[in-house]
């Protein structure tokens, strides 16, 4: 079998091993409005993930439908 296919055998973590914990904020002055309107539209994902290559809506319901 290729070795690329094959299972390494990880060992559990142990109680010395070290937790870390992350958090960060920012202020956005803007209002609710403009940053919904902002993050809202699926072409604009764009601008904030740069790992995401293209961004557009697929149909559905406006709300709970909507992908």
């Amino acid at each position: 079998m290729s070795p690329l296919f094959e299972r390494k055998k990880v060992t559990p973590p142990t109680a010395e091993s070290a937790m870390h914990y992350v958090s960060a904020c920012t202020a956005i002055f803007a209002t609710r409005r403009q940053v919904w309107e902002f993050i809202k539209p699926p072409e604009n994902s764009v601008l904030m993930d740069p790992d995401i290559v293209r961004g557009f809506k697929a149909p559905g319901i406006e709300g709970a439908g909507e992908v």
